[in-house]
């Protein structure tokens, strides 16, 4: 063990020591009662800092204060410009992010300071500390002001000043306290304290704090004895006697949904406090479960005490709140985003981190079938940046709305000084699609996660004329599953025969025949699917741009559902001499082969023959009356015609 050399500290009577049992008693000589003053103003009464009776403390500017326009104390002083606040029978309330200073003025040397509030202020300057908690005790170092620093949204309720009264036949002496291991070996400087004989002394609580050196903790044992300063200083020596603490294993889990996954594991001294970053989300078939923050703004933090060797630490409390996510990540772990440099994202932020896109161009962020979505984000740093996510180029608007401190940012993704979570209005896909997410320049604002859910499919709208049917040729894969208006067709040709047969997905860019169930103009709007291949054995042609056919195109006739008179078929494109047929754009043909072309063809549709140059389907049983050549006729006159299939006689 490495010997420290033997240093003394001078210190002020009291200072640092706690000292107890004091023969001479303590006697107050200021307090003030915040619980007692608030009781004169109401609940939300601010407090205002004069700023002409301002002072300089530990490069903190302090300034007397006071509520409506009585003066509390010229002694209490308060941070000029922030915003405190007196409330009834709970104290004087800190309500500014980060937290504040107070302080008092004219302090003497050696006096102890006791505070009262709802949290433990900390040392600002010209102090040493003997406890903390809700109730906490400092000492004066130097006659003058002190400052204490004080946590946001907690309460002073009252603060008392003391100072000892020293008995008249009592004599300057001073007592060591010292510091060494089990073995006897010096491990922190000597502390000499300046007092009187006659005085019982010890050391005080924070002497017997845990503390580190030289790569090692040292955790206190015993030696704490009370003693009666005497004259000689040589017997005014209270020694601690301090062990070396042991290092410890631990692994931290998040339980989620039945499953234990390990987000950390590591290493340090006993008793110490270890603090572990977790997910605010996880995405498990497709739920989502969340964990709730630990404070106002955040705080995905987990923090607990090193008590044993291989610790295992569990963080429970995951709840389902969503369904039907498709994508989930933290900002930190999409490829190609940048950590942010954001302050304080290790207590506001999920896992402890956020990032942005610092390239120079967009970056993907996930692609998408086909679809209805939202997508769901928080952002987290200083106000005043725009994150922009795009679908396809098509910018995804927030659903937010701006309030009147925040004007222009509605449907905006913008970042606002403190963590905001956002909500995009839905959004559709109508093919596979990569969501992206626009350069941001700025490194000290970022996302936080993404997440995107699913909330409907996306649909194209389908029409058939009164004619009750109608080629078709979609830009995007279609499922028809679900369809109770219409249904699509394939065709096969064979010779002058061509079959219809029913068919569940169509690829895009793939021809059908799109039937009306009711015989009439219809519409429905068809899911659009991720994905689907053409249909084997398909002998319709589809068209996505307008395109000009001619009657014949090499060995093959092409034929077009068209109207002739009262009957709508297949039939010959018009010959190129005549400039032939003009096929619109999302349209399909048929090609058969100039051996098996005729004026028009036969149409089965699922097993059923039509007709002659009509693809009128008979098999809906509607009892309308075709002649031989599949006409329509309104009126019989005697003869043989076909009705519902069958031929018939007129007599």
């Amino acid at each position: 063990m490495k010997r420290n050399l033997l240093k003394t500290l001078l210190v002020a009577v009291g200072l640092a020591m706690g000292v107890t049992n004091m023969s001479a008693a303590l006697k107050t000589v200021w307090s003030i009662d915040f619980t007692e003053i608030g009781k004169k103003y109401s609940d939300k009464t601010g407090i205002t800092i004069l700023t002409d009776n301002t002072i300089n403390v530990g490069n903190t500017v302090l300034g007397t204060c006071k509520a409506n326009e009585d003066v509390l104390d010229t002694k209490f002083l308060l941070q000029t410009g922030t915003n405190w606040l007196l409330r009834q029978s709970n104290g004087l309330y800190q309500a500014n992010g980060g937290g504040r200073a107070f302080g008092l003025s004219d302090c003497k040397k050696g006096q102890k300071i006791t505070i009262e509030a709802t949290g433990a202020p900390t040392i600002g300057s010209n102090l040493t500390e003997e406890s903390s908690g809700n109730t906490s005790v400092f000492t004066v170092q130097e006659d003058g002001a002190v400052k204490f620093n004080f946590p946001r949204y907690l309460y002073i309720k009252r603060i008392i000043v003391e100072e000892n009264e020293i008995s008249e036949d009592a004599k300057p002496t001073t007592y060591t306290i010292k510091f060494v291991d089990q073995s006897n070996n010096t491990i922190k400087e000597d502390i000499q304290i300046e007092s009187h004989t006659g005085e019982e002394v010890s050391a005080s609580e924070s002497m017997l704090n845990s503390f580190n050196t030289d790569d090692k903790k040292y955790i206190y044992v015993s030696g704490n004895n009370t003693i009666t300063l005497v004259e000689d200083t040589e017997q005014n020596i209270i020694t601690l006697i301090f062990r070396e603490a042991a290092t410890w294993n631990y692994t931290v889990n998040t339980v989620v949904a039945g499953n234990t996954n390990k987000i950390a594991e590591g290493s340090d001294f006993e008793e110490e406090i270890a603090y572990v970053n977790y997910p605010r989300y996880y995405n498990i078939d497709g739920i989502l479960y969340s964990h709730e923050a630990k404070g106002n703004n955040g705080y995905y933090s987990h923090s607990f005490t090193i008590k044993s060797n291989n610790q295992i630490e569990n963080i429970n409390g995951y709840q389902a709140v969503k369904e039907n996510i498709v994508y989930y990540n933290e900002a930190e772990s999409i490829n190609g985003l940048t950590m942010s440099s954001a302050a304080n994202s290790d207590i506001r932020c999920s896992n402890g981190k956020c990032a942005y896109n610092a390239n120079e161009e967009a970056v993907a962020i996930v692609t998408l079938p086909a679809g209805k979505y939202r997508l769901y984000t928080s952002i987290w740093g200083s106000a005043g940046t725009e994150f922009i996510f795009k679908a396809n180029d098509v910018k995804i608007e927030s659903s937010y709305i701006c309030s009147d401190k925040d004007p222009g940012t509605s449907g905006l993704f913008a970042s606002k000084g403190y963590i905001q979570d956002y909500e995009s209005k839905e959004f559709t896909l109508s093919t596979e699609t990569a969501i992206t997410l626009e350069t941001t320049t700025d490194g000290s604002r970022g996302i936080d996660f993404i997440y995107i859910q699913r909330t409907g499919d996306a649909t194209e709208t389908v029409s058939v004329t009164d004619a009750g049917m109608a080629t078709y040729c979609p830009a995007v894969a279609l499922d028809f599953t679900g369809a109770t208006k219409i249904a699509a067709y394939k065709a096969s040709v064979s010779g002058n025969t061509v079959t219809l047969t029913k068919v569940s997905t169509v690829a895009a860019g793939e021809g059908v025949l799109i039937r009306a169930l009711n015989d009439a103009a219809t519409t429905e709007d068809i899911v659009i699917a991720a994905e689907a291949e053409s249909n084997a054995g398909n002998d319709f042609t589809g068209v996505q741009a307008e395109t000009t056919l001619n009657e014949t195109d090499g060995e093959y006739t092409n034929y077009v559902l068209s109207k002739e008179g009262e009957t709508v078929g297949f039939f010959k494109a018009r010959p190129e001499a005549d400039g032939g047929t003009k096929l619109a754009a999302g349209k399909a043909y048929l090609k058969v082969l100039t051996t098996n072309a005729a004026k028009g063809i036969k149409v089965i549709f699922d097993g059923e023959t039509t007709g002659i140059g009509t693809i009128k389907d008979n098999t809906a049983k509607d009892n309308a009356i075709y002649n031989l050549n599949g006409q329509r006729v309104a009126s019989p006159e005697k003869g043989l015609y076909i009705m519902n299939g069958k031929k018939i006689i007129v007599k």
